[in-house]
């Protein structure tokens, strides 16, 4: 056997996946209305909007954000935790938006590799919102987590390994020019913007989109975030006719698959009076996943082969029966 077996990848991921999550149920179980760590009594609870910021915080200061994005980990906190904690949410993130900046709003964490802020939830739980600032034109805002201060130190360092394996998958501008000068690989002006791999797996971190002029949808019961989209999975979501998509698990297939299948019913083929769709996969749950993700639409069919190729059979005149192969 050449190479390595994804199963060991997707078992390796699961058990990471697992031990995060369970980090960051812990912060639900706990949640009282006493003040958990005593450090926030001697100095955070008690900064005000004057207070000065460093220099790390200063590079962030008086920029208004339009947008950001979050993690699934935060879509999980905001959908499965206490409602009271999505209002909490919003209003830190419209004081962020407006330029405003304190200690409890800004907070640099020591002991980073990269520049990490932190953001006072509220003061009584002692809820931490987690969140960076990434280079692209306008700054990238993502919110990683929102967690218990003594989750912090842990969740530093798991957003830190992230960002530096994220950094080590692209080539080094040197190797690139080197193999443009040699008509191995096209030339491109604009830079590649970096895929951030996900905390828990070597796998991309699924995120969302967030509008400022839309954030109040989140204190909402119905509120569905909008999954961000690569470029290359835009391409796919967008491209006309067939696609094929080759990729190991967790890269971003069913994701692109969900986009597609409401792409196509907004389309103008969506339009059509005859259109119709077809999912198919091998697993009942991936299938019902997918129902869930797109929604009910008379439209659209959802199947798993074992039941397609049943259907098939049952279709056929019964003379066809004998000569026909499902494989």
């Amino acid at each position: 056997q050449v190479g390595i077996d994804d199963d060991l990848f997707d078992e390796t991921d699961e058990r990471l996946r697992k031990a995060v999550d369970g980090a960051v149920e812990d912060d639900r179980e706990d949640e009282d209305n006493s003040i958990c760590d005593e450090d926030i009594l001697n100095v955070d609870v008690i900064a005000n909007d004057d207070d000065e910021l460093s220099t790390e915080a200063n590079d962030v200061a008086g920029n208004e954000w339009l947008s950001f994005q979050m993690t699934s980990h935060v879509v999980k906190f905001l959908q499965r935790g206490d409602k009271k904690y999505r209002s909490f949410f919003v209003r830190r993130m419209q004081q962020l938006a407006r330029g405003e900046r304190s200690r409890i709003l800004q907070k640099p964490l020591k002991g980073s590799q990269s520049h990490i802020f932190e953001t006072y939830l509220e003061q009584k739980s002692g809820h931490r919102i987690l969140w960076t600032e990434e280079p692209s034109s306008p700054p990238r805002i993502v919110i990683w987590y929102v967690a218990k201060h003594k989750h912090v130190s842990r969740l530093m360092q798991l957003i830190d390994d992230s960002k530096s394996r994220s950094a080590r998958q692209l080539m080094p501008q040197t190797l690139v020019d080197e193999l443009q000068n040699e008509d191995l690989v096209a030339h491109d002006d604009e830079p590649k913007r970096e895929v951030l791999l996900d905390m828990v797996g070597n796998v991309p971190l699924k995120i969302y989109d967030v509008n400022f002029n839309t954030i109040s949808e989140i204190t909402k019961d119905s509120w569905t975030p909008q999954l961000h989209l690569t470029e290359e999975e835009r391409d796919i979501v967008e491209a006309e006719g067939t696609v094929l998509v080759l990729a190991r698990s967790g890269t971003g297939k069913t994701v692109c698959i969900c986009n597609r299948i409401e792409y196509d019913r907004q389309s103008r083929a969506g339009r059509d009076p005859t259109f119709t769709q077809l999912f198919v996969a091998r697993s009942v749950r991936l299938c019902r996943y997918v129902e869930g993700a797109v929604g009910e639409d008379h439209r659209t069919s959802f199947s798993t082969f074992s039941r397609l190729l049943n259907d098939i059979e049952t279709s056929l005149p019964v003379g066809h029966l004998k000569s026909f192969n499902p494989s």
